[in-house]
């Protein structure tokens, strides 16, 4: 037995009102802890029950705030919080109690606790996620295997006047492209008619647009924003 097992005890102390931590006080505080956040609590809170069957669930959410979720007609004393509807401990709380009510008033063995000294959870890598346990810490990252990355960048370019039958070339930088990546063209809407472009990597972190005219004339192109789009695993 630990001297801590008096933090957040929950007792009924009349048929229609439980006491939440009659330990708890300003010399010995009830701590909870939310990560590196150590929530603190000073003072007991009364959960006083008006009408109803059912099942009060006590609680302390993620945000540190100490809850009496219910299906019943209760109140809480702040800082503590009633919440309606709850059928169960949310997945992110910390379980103190539950304690069952019959036509409005607390059953007198209807207390059951759920403070919990050891605890423990399973993390399970879904797709795209790989996971590595280092003694008491777990490292997760995405599995570069299964999740493919995307480099993109956007330039305006301008090529001037092409004769008929002549391609022009015109450069943007794209970092981290390299030699022999795949490149996924964005051209712009307003594109003359009888150009062609495409696109590639020219040199490592440049991309390298080839704009051709086949249209049976000279054209001259509007100055307009090119994008290249590379896709590939890390």
């Amino acid at each position: 037995m630990g001297a801590q097992l008096g933090d957040f005890n929950v007792t009924a102390t009349t048929p229609t009102v439980l006491t939440i931590g009659q330990n708890c006080s300003t010399a010995t505080p009830c701590n909870v802890r939310w990560g590196i956040r150590v929530f603190t609590f000073t003072s007991s809170e009364t959960v006083s029950l008006t009408a109803g069957t059912g099942t009060a669930y006590v609680y302390v959410d993620s945000s540190g705030t100490l809850t009496a979720g219910h299906n019943l007609t209760l109140t809480c004393t702040s800082p503590c919080t009633a919440l309606a509807g709850v059928a169960a401990f949310p997945v992110n709380s910390i379980p103190l109690f539950t304690w069952t009510a019959t036509n409005g008033t607390w059953d007198a063995a209807g207390g059951s606790d759920k403070r919990a000294f050891l605890s423990g959870k399973t993390l399970n890598a879904g797709t795209g996620i790989a996971m590595v346990d280092t003694g008491s810490s777990t490292s997760i990252a995405v599995d570069s295997a299964a999740v493919p990355s995307y480099l993109t960048a956007s330039a305006t370019l301008s090529f001037g006047s092409m004769a008929n039958a002549t391609c022009a070339d015109a450069t943007f930088p794209l970092t981290g492209a390299a030699v022999g990546n795949s490149v996924a063209p964005g051209l712009p809407g307003g594109l003359e008619a009888g150009l062609i472009a495409n696109m590639r990597v020219s040199a490592a972190n440049t991309i390298a647009v080839r704009l051709c005219n086949l249209s049976g004339g000279t054209v001259s192109p509007a100055s307009a924003t090119y994008t290249g789009t590379i896709v590939r695993s890390f």
